[in-house]
């Protein structure tokens, strides 16, 4: 214990500066990330402001910033006892390999760990949330920075002797990166399978344990090659986890298919309204094409929303061809409560297979990877001009500026904690004229709706700041559609919260005998 504290000591008194960087970029970042929650929003007016847009800009930099600071403490740290050749001049010390590793895992501790805690407990109470209450949610994050920033940057700054080559090795890791993410984003234009739960587990999992090994083995051994070779096989490792664990697996275990469709839980049928025209899209590339599959759902349990998130199509041709699409996610806007229960799906197809069908009768078999939501009582709240917490979802504000008096709001902007809150239906009723001292009423006023947050239920997602700001658009915001006059929240309006909770996830199909490509809007065909 003595020598690892030695150590320690060691390494604050020199690297103090970088320290005092560090921990004076946190602290600016703490400063500044409450004031871009008060002007989110679409209708914000300081989001406009050049003030405004100056802090946003200022704020999103420092939380760039607060990891790249990070990268240079473990930079110079970890290399002030470099790992890598045969003539480290602290084997004469001797350092004993257990005691020199556990001397920088307490600095990193120390430096990183410490005051990022801090601060995000900071936000959490700025945000208006207490932070004894999300221990296991701040716990959970640090463990994703630690797996996805930490680590990894860590394991470089052993197998690179000075930070000049680990900023070589990083520019030259940076364009691998995005060309990964360029082949991934193009698969996906081309209905590549979609990305699952389990499959993003797998990968974190395969990157932690990689990581973690490199750095064993080189503080074990010192021997730069294998820990480079490990490294360079994370790439490989996530492509197989791919290969390993389908997609087809993957989605049959987390969205089990019923057998017969009298026991699914919702019932798909193909919908045309012969009123209603739809047409195919070229999609991105112009290769593809987009595919619209109307159809009506019907679930057996009153207040209860489906949520498409993936499909499947299976064609079958005339002449005995088949093709078979991989899953491909959807984005189908939820069904607003109280409305008709129809969709427009959309699954796309190769350009050169669609030109060789069009016009035949073909047989459509679709399956859908979907979710089952039912309502929670709802939460009203009589809107005041300042914070307002709603039970399970977060703190939401009046948006205000100086072109409107005081007591009038132009829409809500609404923050969680940690990870965005259970997919919640927000309603209200706007008012075309200025406030009058009371809210408008249903009948006179103008109804305003929108969905926010989702059915993932992880305890934390990736970030440095702990508070995230909940995205969503309120319909008939605007009386026109130039968008310069605001419809107006009076203090009291009241707005709806009804959170829905996720009942179950499954598959469904539906079968579609005679069906006909349909055309191209005209000048792109």
């Amino acid at each position: 214990m003595k020598q690892i504290l030695h150590i320690f000591l060691k390494d604050t008194r020199r690297f103090w500066p970088e320290i005092l960087v560090s921990l004076a970029i946190t602290a600016g970042f703490i400063w500044l990330c409450p004031g871009e929650w008060q002007r989110a929003g679409i209708y914000g007016a300081d989001s406009y402001s050049l003030a405004g847009g100056s802090l946003m800009a200022m704020s999103s930099a420092l939380e760039v910033l607060v990891p790249v600071t990070w990268w240079l403490l473990i930079a110079r740290v970890i290399q002030a006892e470099s790992l890598v050749g045969d003539r480290q001049f602290w084997l004469t010390r001797p350092y004993e390999w257990k005691k020199l590793l556990a001397a920088k895992v307490l600095f990193v501790v120390a430096f990183i760990y410490l005051p990022i805690f801090i601060a995000q407990c900071l936000l959490m109470l700025l945000g208006g949330f207490n932070p004894v209450s999300y221990i296991p949610g701040l716990f959970c994050n640090l463990l994703l920075l630690t797996g996805i920033l930490v680590l990894p940057i860590v394991a470089l700054a052993t197998v690179t002797s000075n930070f000049a080559r680990l900023t070589l090795t990083l520019l030259g890791v940076a364009p691998g990166l995005l060309i990964l993410a360029a082949i991934s984003a193009l698969a996906a234009m081309r209905g590549s399978s979609i990305a699952t739960p389990i499959d993003s587990r797998i990968s974190f999992v395969c990157l932690f344990c990689v990581c973690v090994a490199a750095i064993a083995k080189q503080y074990a051994r010192r021997d730069a090659r294998l820990s480079r070779l490990l490294l360079v096989a994370i790439p490989v490792l996530f492509v197989a986890s791919g290969l390993i664990a389908p997609d087809v697996l993957l989605i049959n275990r987390t969205h089990p298919l019923v057998a017969g469709q009298a026991g699914a839980p919702v019932q798909l049928s193909y919908h045309l309204d012969p009123r209603t025209g739809f047409s195919a899209s070229v999609g991105t590339p112009a290769s593809i094409i987009g595919i619209p599959i109307p159809l009506e759902a019907n679930t057996a349990t009153e207040g209860t929303i489906v949520v498409f998130e993936g499909a499947k199509a299976d064609i079958e041709a005339p002449d005995g061809a088949h093709w078979t699409s991989p899953w491909q996610r959807l984005d189908v806007p939820y069904q607003v409560p109280g409305e008709n229960h129809d969709y427009l799906t959309l699954f796309t197809m190769p350009r050169a297979l669609y030109n060789r069908w069009k016009g035949m009768p073909l047989s459509v078999h679709v399956t859908y990877e979907l979710s089952l939501a039912k309502a929670a009582p709802a939460t009203r709240v009589a809107m005041p001009m300042s914070d307002f917490a709603v039970p399970d979802f977060g703190v939401c504000t009046p948006l205000t500026n100086w072109m409107i008096p005081f007591n009038e709001a132009t829409g809500i902007a609404c923050r969680s904690a940690l990870r965005q809150p259970t997919i919640t239906y927000i309603s209200l009723v706007w008012s075309d004229a200025p406030c009058n001292g009371k809210p408008a009423e249903a009948g006179s006023g103008v109804q305003g709706s929108g969905w926010a947050g989702g059915l993932d239920r992880e305890t934390a997602d990736f970030g440095i700041s702990p508070v995230k700001t909940v995205s969503f658009l309120l319909s008939n915001g605007l009386k026109d559609q130039r968008g310069q006059e605001p419809r107006y929240l009076c203090p009291g309006t009241p707005i709806t919260f009804t959170r829905y909770d996720l009942i179950r996830r499954a598959q469904a199909e539906v079968s579609i005998r005679d069906f006909h490509l349909p055309d191209l809007p005209r000048g792109q065909d």
